[in-house]
């Protein structure tokens, strides 16, 4: 598997980077993986493909604090990001791989390679269900899937020396919460892992065996998409 390093970088630029490479490999289907690992410059919202923005984010507040929105391509619920939360994409060949014949499968199969891959450091890692890793019965990690015919994308978060009080403040309590959340509020519900964001890469790189430096990506294609797509309202606002 190949692996792409992203840090101190913007936002839309990023998740510009999800949507291009995942075209990439879907369109040239020759089989390579990727480990995509990024943390951002600055705070920022991203929601879920489908997610309407008044249920989950305190919108005034967030012009107010002047704090962006972004959406992303893939579904689920609002998340707040920045300096302390490393963000990974794993770019796989369907064809590869067993365990992707639903979503559900697909969440226990990639966290649970996560999980044994970071219990080495932290016993207390587990995968819980539908699609969170938690650390001393708390959550660290969110994630989310976008399914093409022959790749996926698989991303999420992993907080580590994240604000966790920034959290409460921009978003709402999400209209839809797994069961062992326990109708925690995001206070008592997230953690941040004693872990630096160095070890929390090279664990990740280990787990997927992400040996060797990806060089193509496409920057003009990448900054015109963040450019026309991920940095205008009509589609960061658009429900």
């Amino acid at each position: 598997m190949f692996y792409l390093e992203l840090f101190h970088t913007d936002i839309p630029k990023a998740l510009a980077v999800d949507e291009v490479l995942l075209a990439d490999f879907e369109a040239r289907s020759s089989g390579d993986e990727l480990l995509y690992v990024w943390e951002p410059s600055g705070f920022g919202v991203i929601v879920g493909s489908g997610t309407r923005l008044e249920r989950e984010v305190k919108m005034e507040l967030c012009r107010a604090l002047k704090v962006p929105v972004f959406r992303r391509i893939s579904g689920g619920s609002a998340v707040v990001i920045g300096p302390g939360c490393l963000m990974y994409s794993l770019f796989l060949n369907r064809r590869k791989w067993s365990g992707f014949n639903s979503p559900a499968e697909t969440h226990r199969f990639v966290l649970t390679q996560i999980a044994d891959g970071l219990k080495g450091q932290l016993p207390s890692i587990e995968f819980r269900d539908p699609s969170d890793l938690a650390y001393c019965g708390r959550k660290f990690s969110g994630n989310s899937i976008r399914i093409r015919r022959d790749y996926l994308l698989y991303h999420g978060t992993l907080l580590y020396r994240f604000p966790l009080e920034v959290v409460s403040l921009l978003l709402e309590e999400p209209p839809r919460q797994p069961v062992w959340r326990n109708k925690r509020s995001h206070k008592e519900f997230l953690t941040n892992i004693p872990l630096a964001r160095e070890e929390l890469a090279t664990l990740l790189r280990d787990v997927w065996q992400a040996c060797s430096s990806w060089t193509h990506l496409d920057w003009r294609a990448i900054s015109q998409l963040a450019r026309d797509k991920y940095s205008r309202a009509s589609w960061n606002e658009r429900l």
